[in-house]
């Protein structure tokens, strides 16, 4: 699968450790994003200067604004997810009883050497046989990297746990496997043979600690992701910005006379 290598650049921080998306990102590198904080849902919108961070915004609750021009017309917004569809699958319920469900034959298998390393990552206090497998995948937002096949994701995944003894939910029902979700973001190429591995999925990017990954855009070169907090009271939302490193030869499309005869 090809990938392509990442200059860390930027996390600029947001006001508040909600949920946070993209607007959009406009030619000259101006990100419009917005957030939603509170018990009540308020919204606030900022423009931020890769350099000088928040140099905008509108904030519904507070009422707090400075002047925020509409977005520009020649904004680029994150993309509906069509070009890579092909990751997502439902399988379980979230939870339930593994042999009435055969849950085993719906899940997508973790290899045993992945269960281990993937549980050493994420911090779980639990025997690597125990993560059962990925019962859900779904992409919540991608970006064209290099046509017409490499995208980069940002993906929601739910894995299944098996559970020690049975328990019983706030409905009387009772459930001997529970699922845990977990948000990554990583390049996808349409082209290769199989989707990423999870482990693969899960590698960090460098210079920053995604928590949350919304939303992606890709633009000159410039990848940014909007990085939900989710009630992390310690750091704000943030939005990561690198540089993706394509080499010129990559870029190149082969003609139909290279593509026949080499």
């Amino acid at each position: 699968m090809r990938t392509f290598p990442l200059t860390y650049l930027a996390s600029l921080p947001l006001r508040y450790a909600g949920d946070c998306t993209l607007l959009g990102v406009s030619a000259d590198h101006q990100i419009y994003v917005e957030e939603i904080y509170g018990e009540q849902g308020w919204i606030a919108q900022h423009q931020i200067d890769m350099e000088r961070g928040i140099i905008a915004s509108l904030d519904e609750e507070s009422e707090a604004r400075t002047l925020l021009d509409p977005l520009p017309s020649d904004v680029i917004q994150p993309q509906s997810c069509w070009n890579t569809m092909k990751l997502n699958y439902a399988g379980p319920r979230w939870r339930g009883l593994r042999e009435p469900e055969r849950l085993l034959e719906m899940l997508r298998p973790i290899s045993t050497a992945d269960k281990i390393e993937v549980v050493k990552l994420l911090g779980l206090s639990l025997p690597p046989p125990m993560l059962l497998g990925v019962a859900e995948s779904y992409v919540l937002s991608e970006a064209c990297v290099l046509p017409p096949d490499v995208f980069f994701v940002c993906r929601r995944v739910r894995l299944a746990i098996a559970l020690e003894t049975v328990k019983v939910d706030e409905e009387g029902l009772p459930y001997d496997y529970d699922t845990l979700a977990i948000h990554t973001a990583h390049f996808y190429d349409r082209a290769a043979d199989s989707e990423p591995a999870l482990l693969d999925a899960l590698t960090t990017l460098p210079g920053a600690r995604l928590r949350n990954p919304m939303d992606c855009i890709v633009h000159d070169d410039y990848l940014f992701v909007s990085d939900s907090a989710r009630g992390d009271s310690q750091t704000p939302s943030q939005v990561h910005v690198w540089r993706i490193e394509i080499p010129d030869d990559a870029r190149h499309t082969p003609s139909e006379e290279e593509r026949l005869y080499g």
